[in-house]
């Protein structure tokens, strides 16, 4: 049984539940996120001592892009680890490769848009209405993270911008709040084209819901995505990484560094015939990864959208049959099942 903060001290902010975590943890388990674990040590144990029997304790930092040595987390797990059994779930793939002791890799949009319940979302759209892809090119941006202002500053002034279905600007009111990371000049350039959002596809493009799911006309008419995660100096992955296996679309990612690498590891074909991201998916440097992809695309904007889906079709739909299968699952959960059977024992 999951036990939450806000159900034993009402101080506690109610946060999305997490009651998938159920078929993994039988035992009374008390769980903190990233929004409950930014307490103080007084305020952490009373809760404990008031929590009734709890056998140990979850810090699920997954949904959001969280460092790993962010000093409130830390400060919440020393405490907390005091009183009982302590892990802490998280969403960064740099833990698929160096597990470290107390943390437990838990990719949770690739496994909850895996296996088709989209986790906390009471409404997904797993499959395109229609497979019929004449277009080339989709990229979606809601939110202006700062890398999403650098990307449309390099894409707005080519010939060839219109061609994309591309939307941005929506939030122009969190704008000043990403621009720090540009310097004056990339500054000046988005002011200067700023009055040209937002950029839409259609009106529904303008919503304040984002589309968890893949049931926006693009993801049928597209062949390629090019996604800009939430974030480009955390291993973490959202469901915009999960759209383009689930819509038998080809991936062009802008993430973390060897996100690329990560997503071919754990299993996918990532189309390195055809889109060269082994060049640019280990560069440190962000701004360098996204120049050297719109470079690439200066070109692959000519290629022709129905005879490269005719010729990756098998391909993507082989993606997509690993993208909902258990054995992709079975990879994901690796640490955790591991975690799961050795406490059961």
């Amino acid at each position: 049984m999951l036990i939450y903060p806000y159900q034993i001290d009402p101080n506690y902010v109610q946060d999305t539940p997490r009651e998938y975590l159920n078929e993994f943890f039988k035992q009374n388990t008390l769980i903190f996120t990233e929004h409950t674990i930014n307490h103080t040590e007084t305020e952490l144990v009373n809760l404990f001592k008031n929590a009734g029997p709890v056998d140990q304790i979850i810090i699920d930092i997954t949904h959001n892009s969280y460092d790993l040595t962010n000093p409130n987390l830390t400060n919440g797990y020393n405490i907390l680890s005091k009183l009982a059994n302590t892990i802490i779930l998280a969403d960064d793939f740099s833990l698929f490769y160096q597990p470290q002791k107390n943390f437990i890799f838990f990719p949770v949009f690739f496994w909850g848009f895996s296996n088709r319940s989209g986790a906390w979302y009471t409404q997904v759209t797993f499959d395109c209405k229609s497979l019929n892809k004449t277009n080339l090119l989709c990229c979606f941006n809601k939110s202006p993270w700062w890398h999403r202002i650098y990307l449309f500053c390099a894409l707005v002034e080519k010939s060839w911008f219109k061609k994309i279905s591309y939307t941005f600007g929506t939030h122009a009111k969190y704008y000043d709040r990403f621009i720090d990371a540009l310097a004056d000049d990339e500054k000046d350039q988005f002011n200067k084209f700023k009055k040209l959002l937002p950029i839409v596809i259609n009106e529904s493009d303008l919503e304040s819901q984002p589309d968890i799911g893949i049931s926006h006309s693009a993801y049928a008419d597209c062949v390629v995505n090019l996604i800009t995660e939430n974030t480009t100096d955390i291993g973490f992955i959202t469901e915009k990484t999960c759209k383009p296996f689930m819509a038998h679309q080809i991936p062009i990612l802008i993430g973390a560094t060897n996100i690329s690498q990560f997503c071919e590891d754990i299993g996918f074909d990532m189309f390195s015939d055809i889109v060269p991201w082994k060049s640019w998916d280990g560069i440190d440097d962000v701004k360098e990864r996204i120049t050297a992809i719109v470079n690439f695309l200066d070109n692959f904007i000519n290629e022709d959208p129905v005879e490269l889906y005719a010729k990756c079709q098998s391909r993507l739909e082989t993606n997509k049959q690993y993208f909902h299968s258990t054995e992709f699952r079975n990879i994901l959960l690796k640490q955790l099942n591991e975690f799961v059977f050795n406490n059961i024992l």
